[in-house]
């Protein structure tokens, strides 16, 4: 089955990637997303390996790369302004993809 969505965004936990082939798990879950559907991949904080998986799929798809930006001390999870800024990022890539559909 084929997730039918306008957006979809992508998030994934950077820990627990021991014996599991993200690579392989993560072009799967893309691999069901519909192919009109606007991807947002959100790169996680920590673990340079992960962020660079992340960040071929979404460039693989011509998908939307979403860097967290405003961290708390723990260096992982965003801060309340990180989060806005999550969303602004998002919000403006939905805004860019709905100007393109106009011309």
């Amino acid at each position: 089955n084929n997730y039918k969505a306008k957006s979809v965004i992508i998030s994934l936990g950077s820990n627990d990637h021991q014996g599991v082939d993200t690579k392989k798990e993560l072009e799967k879950l893309r691999n069901r997303v519909d192919p009109n559907s606007k991807v947002f991949w959100i790169v996680p904080a920590i673990n340079p390996e992960i962020q660079d998986i992340v960040k071929l799929i979404a460039e693989q798809n011509h998908d939307t790369i979403v860097n967290i930006n405003g961290l708390q001390p723990d260096k992982v999870h965003p801060t309340t302004n990180g989060y806005k800024d999550i969303v602004n990022q998002i919000k403006h890539g939905n805004q860019k993809d709905t100007q393109r559909r106009k011309v």
